[in-house]
């Protein structure tokens, strides 16, 4: 329902406060069929963003759906 809704409003993301939400959103589109896949990020990694540090690829590179899009990478 979070991942149908944002994509009917047209999200460039979904955040959550939590990592076992993140994962969860993040893997079942993937599983799913939906048309456009949205980025999910943790809210760390909007901060870290906002605070124009570097975040590794290797914990970029590990969502399910590219944040790439998100942060530039």
């Amino acid at each position: 329902a979070i991942v149908s809704y944002a994509s009917r409003v047209e999200a460039d993301a979904i955040v959550t406060s939590c990592p076992l939400c993140q994962v969860n959103l993040d893997f079942f589109q993937v599983k799913g069929e939906l048309e456009k896949r949205i980025p999910v990020v943790y809210i760390t990694e909007v901060l870290a963003r906002s605070f124009d540090l570097r975040i590794p690829s290797k914990y970029l590179s590990s969502h399910f759906v590219p944040v790439d899009p998100l942060f530039g990478g």
